[in-house]
C-alpha cells in the first residue's frame, strides 16, 4: 500500500516539480564542473558517462500542511553503486514559507508538542 502523503514527480503540483526540478540542477553544479556554461545534453552526457542519475524524487506532505519534505536520490554506479539522498524542508510558518537543507548523513527529527 502506498503513502497518500508521498508524491512523486509525476503527481505533483506544477510549483513544487519546479522546486524538484531546481534542486536537482544545483545538485549537478556540483558535480560538474563549468555547468552554467554548458548545454542540458552536455550536462545530461556528463552524467551518462560518469553512470550517475536521479532515480529517485519525491515530495512528503504533513497531515496539516505545515510543513513538505523535497527527496532526491542520486546514484552513481560502477562496480559497485554509491546512493545519496538530498532533502529540503519548506516550512508553512505563519504564512511565510522558511527552507531548511539537510546535508546527506545527518538525521533531522520533527516533533510537535
Amino acid at each position: 500500500m502506498t503513502n497518500p502523503l508521498v508524491k512523486t514527480h509525476k503527481n505533483l503540483s506544477k510549483a513544487d516539480s519546479l522546486i524538484l526540478d531546481k534542486y536537482k540542477t544545483e545538485l549537478e553544479k556540483e558535480y560538474v564542473e563549468d555547468a552554467d556554461s554548458m548545454t542540458r545534453e552536455q550536462i545530461d552526457s556528463i552524467f551518462y558517462e560518469g553512470r550517475t542519475r536521479f532515480p529517485a524524487s519525491g515530495v512528503v506532505y504533513s497531515p496539516d500542511n505545515s510543513f513538505k519534505i523535497f527527496t532526491i536520490e542520486l546514484e552513481s554506479y560502477g562496480a559497485y553503486c554509491n546512493s545519496e539522498w538530498h532533502s529540503w524542508i519548506h516550512f508553512n510558518l505563519e504564512g511565510k514559507e522558511k527552507i531548511y537543507c539537510q546535508k546527506m548523513s545527518k538525521l533531522l527529527i520533527v516533533h510537535a508538542y
